[in-house]
């Protein structure tokens, strides 16, 4: 066995064993952030939350939708993705429901089953339709920069049309 008593073997030794050890990070996954607005025609959709995938498969990371209907996505793997969105219900929506069908049960122990016409009976339609919600139907995909690429924007129109892309 050779000794490293040369400095130029052992040199070259160091040098070979510096680069086998960045190769060796090279596989290492990369991330990046993805940030933009969801809107329905001009409207900004209010809340729900919107999730992204590696098309390489791995867990989703997600985040919520502002009120003005912006999001910012981190720790997103870097490359293509796929993209998936769903709504959160309004909490004043819920509650209305809950009070109006406190209400109709009032009414109906009164033998009047009949509310007042401003009367909910139940929570207003969602507006994110539910094809959206599967990263496979939803017709979304962005490719996502690498951190020091700078961050990915990606603005995110929906409407109540089913995309052409979308499995049935």
């Amino acid at each position: 066995m050779r000794s490293f008593t040369n400095p130029k073997r052992l040199r070259l030794f160091l040098a070979i064993t510096l680069v086998m050890s960045f190769v060796g990070c090279s596989n290492q996954p990369t991330f990046g952030v993805v940030s933009g607005k969801v809107t329905m025609g001009v409207q900004p959709v209010t809340s729900g939350t919107v999730s992204i995938v590696s098309i390489a498969g791995g867990t989703p990371v997600s985040a919520s939708i502002n009120p003005d209907g912006t999001y910012r996505v981190e720790s997103v793997p870097s490359g293509e993705c796929l993209v998936s969105i769903v709504d959160q219900p309004d909490p004043d929506v819920v509650g209305e429901l809950a009070i109006s069908q406190k209400r109709l049960g009032q009414q109906i122990e009164k033998g009047n089953a009949e509310l007042p016409a401003n009367q909910p009976l139940a929570p207003k339609k969602l507006s994110i339709p539910t094809w959206y919600g599967d990263p496979i139907t939803s017709g979304l995909s962005v490719k996502v920069q690498e951190i020091g690429q700078g961050e990915t924007t990606f603005d995110i129109q929906i409407s109540n049309k089913k995309p052409e892309t979308a499995a049935p």
